[in-house]
């Protein structure tokens, strides 16, 4: 787990126990559980050994562990499942369409199990949209490079963005569904301020340099997104085909909007 950093709060507890035990201290808890543990068997001066002579806490502490990193890959499973099949229902049905029982059923879980991950439907529309959201900044922002001219920039983070919009057209189904229903303002309240720093910071930069025009950074960013989600619903719905010259269009066409 992260080269044992500890980043996990179950990892820390891990660690720690194991750090008792190595140091002897026996100051931890869940320790002196596992010295009376039914796998250990007693011998010598009462020093526990476990059945193939090892320490039997550090064997059942290596157990649990196990037990949880494959616990932990099938939840994380299972949350995707639930995020696929969301997405799937907004695509086929509309945001109103989503019921928590039908997400369940779908996914082959109980609705319980499902209550586990979002505690309503509130928090799992809010949720999953703020994670589209925050996939995209992230699959942008990480091929701008500040040493090359803006426009050069520009335009490579931008194709970046189009065809993630493409390539995920669900998501982006999703995400304008959310953006013009009652869910959007406290969804996007929370994230606001850090995701989206670093599309305003390339702006920013653009207007420092007078290639964009000295208009609110908001502004630029709607005219960004707008046109490039609608160049990208004509290339899913197949109306021109994805190719070098109309990519070349369209970003002709968004950089004529918000160029100086």
């Amino acid at each position: 787990m992260d080269g044992g950093r500890g980043k996990d709060p179950v990892e820390k507890w891990f660690t720690t126990c194991q750090s008792n035990m190595d140091g002897g201290r026996g100051n931890d808890p869940v320790e002196k559980w596992f010295t009376t543990s039914k796998t250990a068997t007693r011998t010598g001066a009462g020093q526990a050994k476990g059945p193939n002579g090892g320490n039997p806490k550090k064997q059942n502490i290596h157990s649990i562990k196990t037990l949880y990193l494959d616990m932990r890959v099938k939840d994380m499973d299972k949350r995707e499942a639930i995020r696929q099949a969301t997405l799937e229902i907004v695509a086929e049905q509309g945001l109103s369409a989503i019921k928590m029982a039908d997400i369940a059923r779908r996914v082959g879980i109980s609705p319980s199990t499902l209550y586990v991950y979002f505690a309503n439907k509130e928090d799992l529309v809010k949720t999953l949209f703020q994670e589209i959201l925050r996939d995209m900044v992230t699959e942008v922002v990480k091929e701008f490079d500040p040493a090359k001219p803006f426009k050069i920039s520009l335009r490579q983070i931008w194709e970046v963005y189009l065809r993630y919009l493409v390539d995920n057209h669900r998501a982006l189904f999703f995400y304008e569904s959310v953006k013009s229903s009652p869910y959007f303002h406290e969804a996007a309240a929370d994230i606001k301020t850090v995701e989206m720093a670093g599309p305003m910071q390339l702006f920013k930069i653009g207007k420092a340099q007078l290639l964009l025009k000295d208009i609110d950074e908001e502004i630029l960013l709607a005219t960004l997104g707008g046109i490039t989600e609608h160049f990208s619903k004509l290339f899913i719905q197949k109306a021109y085909p994805m190719d070098a010259h109309h990519i070349d269009l369209c970003f002709g066409i968004l950089w004529d909007s918000i160029r100086a």
